[in-house]
């Protein structure tokens, strides 16, 4: 496992700060972290089928603290690495387990792909890191039906669509996940 630097939570004056997109960054993930804590008892039912039924509390608990996070940091100038690394240090810290390790190294990966941008291809670089980092140090293949799966198909969805607007692949990243 790659190791965790705190170093990586400090933004550099190289760092492309969010500045003019921050707040919608901001409102997004907490959106997520909303919908993740709405969604824990479907995810431990989910994950009872074939795992220990802890999936949804596991999320729920990164999710919460990294709320807890971001309200603390409103009114703060952040990276898309700073942020990133942030939450590949709450999976690590907070979340526990196998799967906590695994979007750690995902997240550390990604962030640092995003030292130097903040642009739709640079987070899809981000996302292309994270996804050989799980496949390397958790062994997952894609097609394995693991997490790599939905996060490999969006990888491989946005380096297809080149040319489009940030909504566009959001929208097509949300659409192959429902596959």
């Amino acid at each position: 496992q790659p190791e965790h630097k705190e170093s990586a939570l400090t933004v550099t004056q190289s760092e492309p700060l969010l500045s003019d997109i921050q707040g919608m960054v901001l409102s997004v993930l907490s959106e997520a972290c909303k919908a993740i804590c709405a969604k824990e008892m479907e995810l431990n039912k989910l994950d009872s089928g074939c795992g220990d039924g802890d999936c949804g509390t596991t999320l729920k608990r990164g999710a919460v603290e990294f709320q807890k996070w971001l309200a603390s940091k409103k009114n703060v100038p952040l990276s898309a690495n700073q942020i990133t690394a942030h939450l590949a240090h709450v999976s690590e810290s907070v979340m526990g387990g196998s799967s906590g390790a695994l979007y750690s190294i995902f997240f550390l990966a990604a962030a640092t792909e995003l030292k130097n941008g903040r642009t739709l291809a640079d987070v899809n670089r981000a996302l292309g890191a994270g996804v050989t980092a799980i496949s390397k140090y958790g062994g997952a293949s894609v097609g394995d039906r693991t997490m790599l799966d939905p996060l490999a198909a969006i990888y491989s969805c946005l380096n297809e669509s080149s040319g489009i607007t940030t909504g566009e692949a959001l929208q097509a990243a949300a659409k192959v996940c429902r596959k």
